[in-house]
């Protein structure tokens, strides 16, 4: 199945949709994860720390090269990849919870490190552990 870039997200509503707001001078990640089905989404730009935008972007790259290339046990439902706007909707087994738990790690590895450039918000998932061992 190829992803859809737009097309209908009538029961993802409220899980995979950003907010209609303004993100300035961050990125704002959202995590979440429901029966099987995952969905990241980035809006904004850390432009106070471009080396903060470009880990964010770095790892988005990551999540939908993996997507896009992953034939056994993935199915990408959505994606889009733009400047400031990312989304990845997609669902599976062992293969796509891997590949959602390493990405929202590394998020949240990010936050940490730069929290005034990148927010998560990690929506009924669960909890992870940072570099460091220390628990979200």
């Amino acid at each position: 199945m190829q992803p859809e870039t737009e097309g209908s997200r009538a029961e993802w509503r409220g899980e995979c949709e950003r907010d209609n707001e303004e993100v300035d001078d961050m990125t704002e990640i959202r995590l979440s994860e429901r029966d099987g089905r995952y969905c990241i989404e980035a809006q904004g730009h850390a432009e106070g720390d471009p080396k903060a935008c470009a880990a964010a972007s770095a790892l988005l790259y990551a999540i939908g090269g993996y997507l896009l290339n992953e034939k056994r046990g993935v199915e990408l439902e959505a994606m889009r990849l733009e400047s400031g706007d990312g989304m990845f909707r997609f669902r599976g087994g062992v293969r796509a919870e891997a590949a959602f738990h390493m990405a929202a790690i590394g998020f949240l590895q990010l936050e940490r490190a730069v929290p005034e450039q990148v927010k998560v918000k990690n929506e009924n998932c669960l909890p992870y552990f940072g570099g460091d061992g220390k628990n979200e």
